[in-house]
């Protein structure tokens, strides 16, 4: 009796454990070193002061999979833009000096889409990066979402999303 009961037992336990070790998967790079080569949605500088930035320049850059963002009817039939995972955008950020020039070293400003981080707010992980070589940080409050969930609404930038589009928490219209 006692044989039948270790063997259920280390049966139970082999079964629950598996031989193929599953990987972690590896964090995005949310600064990838060619990020200045990517597409700028905006296609210039922005100068005007927004909440969260004040009065900066500012210079947004989208890799390739968020440029794969399209326009979709959603659950309601209303248009709707959901960024598929994989999706970096940079905001360089170039404080204002008293003089009016700007600063030459800019703070940077990511948002990855990742749906399946346990870190993510609404999909995305927002990280901040000041100048120098320190790593970028994630923000985990709730400050750059509670903006961000503005984008989704009419709102006084860029284009305005006169229409109201859900824009996955993006100001800038970069579907098409």
């Amino acid at each position: 009796m006692n044989k039948f009961l270790i063997c259920i037992a280390c049966f139970l336990f082999l079964a629950g454990s598996s031989c193929e070790k599953e990987e972690p998967k590896p964090p995005v790079n949310p600064i990838p070193a060619d990020y200045t080569s990517w597409n700028q949605p905006a296609g210039h500088p922005l100068e005007y002061p927004i909440p969260g930035h004040g009065k900066s320049r500012r210079i947004i850059f989208a890799n390739k999979v968020a440029l794969q963002a399209k326009i979709q009817k959603d659950e309601n039939n209303n248009d709707a833009v959901n960024f598929p995972d994989g999706s970096i955008i940079v905001k360089e950020v170039y404080q204002q000096n008293n003089d009016g020039t700007f600063k030459t070293d800019p703070q940077l400003t990511v948002m990855v889409k990742d749906r399946n981080n346990k870190d993510a707010q609404k999909g995305w992980l927002f990280y901040v990066k000041n100048p120098g070589n320190e790593p970028p940080t994630l923000i985990k409050n709730l400050t750059c979402i509670g903006c961000h969930e503005a984008a989704n609404e009419n709102h006084p930038y860029f284009d305005n999303n006169l229409k109201s589009i859900f824009r996955d928490y993006v100001f800038i219209n970069i579907a098409k």
